[in-house]
């Protein structure tokens, strides 16, 4: 864990890549990686990857909309989820390297419209603490193995193809898939967990 202080503006632009190991993540007060006191600017159109080796959360500092959002996590069993900090957050890419990532209880991550969950190794644990993810019009999936990203409860709300452009196999619904109205699974469905459901 790097700690970047000082009394300067510290700047997230737009493109940037921030590696955030601290298991506070990214504040807006005396805690995470960033701890500058002349300001703190969190770009939206940039990429926050989790990469830690214990337990994360996200921290207030991440913005409430983000181009990339990743989980990276390099912690052992027991010491590799990261907690999302404010539910509703919507991203554009949701990328699960290594590791669980969690909304909490209730808790949500939205995809934007046109957005994408891509799964090389992390997943959701099948636990209602993971939360939901919804995505908020089309979308996909895609993962590097059959049955990747593992994820607990996923909410439609337009054409989503949970096998994406890769075609190596669909992501995994865990706990519940619910289809609103109007919305459908595009071209290719993802696979079910045993005792999971399908609403719509």
């Amino acid at each position: 864990q790097f700690i970047v202080s000082g009394s300067t503006l510290f700047v997230n632009a737009p493109g940037a890549f921030l590696g955030i190991g601290s298991a506070d993540g990214i504040t807006t007060g005396t805690a995470g990686n960033i701890q500058t006191t002349g300001g703190r600017i969190f770009n939206s159109n940039a990429t926050y990857n989790y990469n830690g080796v214990t337990n994360q959360v996200t921290g207030n500092g991440l913005p409430v909309t983000v181009q990339i959002l990743s989980i990276s996590s390099f912690g052992g069993v027991g010491n590799n989820t990261i907690t999302l900090t404010t539910t509703n957050t919507t991203v554009d890419r949701f990328n699960l390297n290594t590791g669980y990532f969690v909304a909490g209880t209730n808790g949500n991550l939205n995809i934007a419209d046109g957005g994408a969950v891509f799964g090389t190794g992390g997943h959701q644990p099948n636990n209602p603490v993971a939360g939901t993810i919804t995505f908020l019009g089309n979308g996909k999936t895609e993962g590097s193995t059959p049955g990747f990203p593992n994820l607990y409860a996923v909410i439609v709300n337009g054409g989503v193809n949970f096998n994406g452009d890769l075609m190596v196999g669909s992501a995994t619904v865990l706990n519940r898939l619910q289809i609103n109205s109007t919305a459908f699974v595009q071209t290719n469905a993802p696979f079910y967990a045993a005792g999971s459901t399908l609403i719509y």
